[in-house]
């Protein structure tokens, strides 16, 4: 409270009143007191009379002394904060951008009527403690007063100084009269720039002077408010961070709180406040389980029942007209689909929750980014935007945190299946490079491998087995006991490793074959389906020379065979000529057999049959070496992919012995 007083002395008895300059100052502190004495009232009587008709002397009186004085007053009190009676309005609520409403009571403690100028001021006052000036006011409102008598009745127009209304308002610098004893409410309103955050101080000054007191009468209350706002806590919590997309139907389930955390000093009641939850690409609402919505304080509403909105591929999940007591924590419970074809599943998932609040009553309006004086979220916050400083990551007051998720789709291929041909004895191996390919999200350690090597005694035999990682080193494996091969490190979602191994001939039968089925084992990890990987074969089949050796009668021995060559068995008389033709066929799809020379022994039928000098051809009209002890052909070369040559030749069936 600010209080001045003044007397100024009647200087004579009967005179019009006059005021001394008394000399003051702007005062802060709650009572101040400045007087004058203006003079005395002397009052004597007179009576004149007659006896018996005869006028008789004048009469006076004895004289009666009243000492008068004049007092200049008034208080200046702020009535809102810790007390209505003291010189500030403290801790009152500001808003961004809002206006805050400041009231202050002017009183006429003399016994003169004053006159008043008011001013509003942007001022700190350093006498008055209340709270940092972080910013200043700005926008003052015209001065709104209402005079009232001294025991709170309501002025008539005669019982106001003159020209003075009742009501009304005035500008800061203007000002208002009252009559001793009289007192005028004051409010105005000064307004908060949009860009403070919670907690921000706000000073200013209301400053009262009198006419009366015309040296330094001033008196000063000041009026302080901080911007309090709901401080939002938003926590989105996945009771599984692990989804394992091996399963036929995979799903997520979230729980998001919003705490109107009041562990910060500053913080608000909320009222109409929206909570979305934009769900990322390849999650949906599980319509078969219902979205639950509770609160720690049942005296509040939890706002409107959950809607479901789209925004293009994705869903938002709305509660609108919320209301969040300060302390309060609503908790809203969901389960999310997982569509395996649409989820990023590359990186971990975070599903972010939003928390929008206008500064009124006024709920935004729920879609894809509503409009709103305050954004909150768990994703990084701006502090101009949620207005308010506590707003970290995590933990701590007004924290927010989302619980990433992360995917495990366990997928791998073996490629490489093959067939490759060696002659019987192979100079160079076949060799068979399987690739496995990690098409899953995560790294695969722990595989193994098998190779079946079907038989041992067909001269057909895997060996040399190398694996090389996905980066480049390449590793000599060796089975264990049970022939299983151990790959070493691992392999990261999108590498490759090849398993390499030769198969070797030594002598093997042409037109052999052996297939070797190669199988790739993974890890068991637990929490994941194990994937089933396609195993993969390798055939070697065994080609080369193939010899058919055919007969055909030539009755007159002229060299004309009459028959068709056969492999069967044919019949012949003395006398007569059998010819026959062996021929050779390559059956090597991808390479020429060179230096075939065919021979045939003589023994086989030189008993019973002699050798047609000069019949002896083959393929290459080479120089066919009649028998010694084999007609044998000359040098022949047979072309890849089933070329062919021969020997021919001619004998004679002995006559009967």
């Amino acid at each position: 409270m600010k209080k001045f007083n003044f007397n100024p002395n009647a200087l004579t008895a009967g005179m019009a009143l006059a005021l001394g300059l008394v000399s003051g100052s702007a005062n802060a502190s709650t009572t101040t007191n400045q007087s004058s004495t203006a003079g005395t009232i002397s009052n004597t009587a007179e009576a004149t009379y007659s006896v018996d008709g005869v006028a008789q002397p004048k009469v006076t009186s004895n004289a009666v002394v009243v000492n008068t004085s004049e007092v200049a007053n008034f208080t200046l009190v702020a009535t809102q904060g810790a007390s209505a009676t003291d010189d500030k309005n403290e801790a009152q609520v500001a808003t961004p951008g809002q206006a805050t409403r400041f009231t202050n009571t002017l009183t006429n403690t003399g016994n003169l009527s004053d006159t008043y100028t008011l001013n509003i001021t942007q001022n700190n006052e350093g006498t008055i403690t209340t709270g940092n000036q972080d910013y200043q006011f700005t926008s003052p409102t015209a001065i709104t007063y209402v005079i009232k008598n001294a025991n709170g009745s309501t002025p008539t127009a005669a019982q106001l100084a003159a020209g003075q209304a009742q009501t009304g308002t005035v500008a800061s610098g203007s000002s208002i009269s009252l009559l001793p004893g009289q007192y005028a409410e004051l409010s105005y309103n000064v307004t908060t720039p949009s860009t403070q955050v919670g907690g921000q101080s706000g000073v200013g000054t209301l400053t009262a002077t009198s006419t009366r007191i015309t040296s330094g009468g001033t008196l000063i209350n000041e009026n302080h408010a901080i911007v309090r706002l709901p401080v939002f806590a938003i926590t989105k919590t996945a009771t599984n961070t692990n989804i394992n997309l091996n399963t036929a139907n995979p799903s997520i389930d979230y729980s998001i709180t919003v705490k109107n955390d009041g562990t910060a000093t500053y913080a608000a009641d909320a009222i109409g406040v929206l909570i979305q939850d934009k769900l990322p690409i390849g999650l949906s609402v599980d319509n078969g389980t219902p979205i639950t919505v509770s609160s720690t304080d049942n005296t509040t509403t939890n706002g409107s029942a959950p809607q479901i909105l789209t925004s293009g591929t994705q869903q938002i999940i709305a509660i609108s007209g919320v209301d969040l007591k300060v302390g309060e924590t609503m908790t809203i419970t969901f389960k999310a689909l997982v569509n395996k074809a649409t989820v990023d599943k590359t990186k971990p998932l975070v599903n972010n929750a939003d928390v929008y609040d206008n500064y009124g009553t006024t709920t935004p309006t729920a879609g894809d980014n509503p409009t709103s004086d305050i954004k909150d979220s768990t994703a990084n916050s701006d502090p101009t935007n949620t207005h308010v400083p506590n707003d970290p990551a995590g933990t701590g007051t007004g924290g927010d945190s989302s619980t990433p998720v992360s995917f495990s789709d366990r997928a791998l291929t073996l490629t490489g299946s093959t067939t490759a041909e060696l002659p019987p004895t192979s100079a160079t191996p076949a060799t068979y490079t399987e690739t496995i390919t990690n098409t899953g999200n995560n790294p695969e350690s722990g595989l193994t491998f098998t190779i079946t090597n079907p038989s041992n005694t067909d001269n057909i035999t895997p060996s040399n087995v190398v694996y090389t990682a996905p980066n480049g080193t390449k590793t000599t494996l060796t089975p264990n006991g049970s022939g299983v091969y151990t790959i070493p490190g691992s392999i990261g979602s999108g590498q490759t490793g090849t398993i390499t191994y030769d198969v070797a001939t030594t002598g093997a039968a042409v037109s052999s074959s052996e297939t070797n089925t190669i199988t790739l084992i993974p890890a068991t990890v637990t929490g994941t389906t194990t994937p089933t990987v396609a195993p993969v074969t390798n055939t070697t089949n065994v080609e080369g020379l193939k010899l058919a050796k055919t007969q055909a009668i030539d009755a007159n021995c002229d060299g004309t065979a009459e028959g068709t060559f056969v492999d069967t068995a044919i019949s012949g008389t003395p006398g007569q000529c059998v010819v026959y033709r062996i021929t050779a066929t390559n059956s090597m799809t991808t390479k020429s057999l060179t230096n075939v020379v065919i021979s045939d022994l003589a023994s086989q039928w030189n008993a019973k049959a002699t050798y047609v000098v000069g019949s002896g051809r083959d393929s290459a009209s080479g120089t066919v070496t009649p028998p010694g002890t084999s007609v044998v052909s000359s040098s022949l070369t047979l072309a890849a992919n089933g070329g062919t040559g021969y020997l021919q030749f001619a004998v004679k069936i002995n006559g009967a012995n």
